[in-house]
C-alpha cells in the first residue's frame, strides 16, 4: 500500500517542497494559487492510487467470493438475492441469472421458508445465526444444508451455505 498524506498540513508541506520557495518577483497571491494547484495535483494522484487499491481489493474479494468451497449468497434487506457464487448455483443446479432477484425463501422447503423469514427479521447486525434447512434444487430434489446468516450494517444479509 502507498502512504497517503494524513493531514492537510502534511499535504501542504509536500506541495511547498515540490514548488520550492516563492520567487522574489512572484506575488504572495500567485504563490498561494500555485501552491493550491500543487496540492490539487497531489490529491488527484492520491485519488488515482486509492482507486487502484480499491479496484484491487474488489477483485480480490470477488475472487474469494467466487472460489470459496461453500455456497454464498448476498441478500437485500427484504431477503431478495442480489448476488450468489458459482458453488451455490452448482449445488442448486440453477443458473445465476435465475437466482438474481428471487426471494431466498423460494429456495427452501415451505416450513424452512417461513422460519427463514422470521430469522431474517430477528437477526442482529454482525451476529451470526446458524440454521439447518432443506434447499430445493431446480429438479425439485432436496439438499440438506446448514446456513450461517449474518446481517450487515447496510441492512442486508450474507449467507454461507454448507453441508449439514
Amino acid at each position: 500500500m502507498h502512504r497517503r498524506p494524513s493531514t492537510n498540513a502534511e499535504l501542504r508541506r509536500r506541495a511547498e517542497q515540490m514548488l520550492g520557495p516563492r520567487a522574489p518577483e512572484q506575488s504572495q497571491v500567485d504563490y498561494d494559487i500555485a501552491l493550491l494547484q500543487m496540492e490539487i495535483k497531489l490529491q488527484q494522484a492520491q485519488l488515482v492510487i486509492s482507486q487502484e487499491e480499491l479496484d484491487h481489493a474488489r477483485e480480490k474479494f470477488k475472487h474469494l467470493y467466487e472460489h470459496t468451497p461453500i455456497g454464498y449468497a448476498t441478500l437485500d434487506a427484504t431477503g431478495v438475492i442480489i448476488d450468489v457464487n458459482q458453488k451455490l448455483c452448482e449445488a442448486l443446479a440453477r443458473e445465476r441469472d435465475d437466482l438474481y432477484g428471487a426471494p431466498f425463501a423460494t429456495l427452501l422447503g415451505e416450513l424452512d421458508a417461513a422460519r427463514m423469514l422470521r430469522l431474517l427479521h430477528d437477526t442482529e447486525p454482525g451476529t451470526p445465526v446458524d440454521v439447518e434447512v432443506e434447499l430445493v434444487r431446480s429438479d425439485g430434489s432436496v439438499v440438506p444444508a446448514r446456513l450461517e446468516i449474518v446481517s450487515t450494517d447496510e441492512g442486508g444479509f450474507r449467507i454461507a451455505i454448507g453441508p449439514r
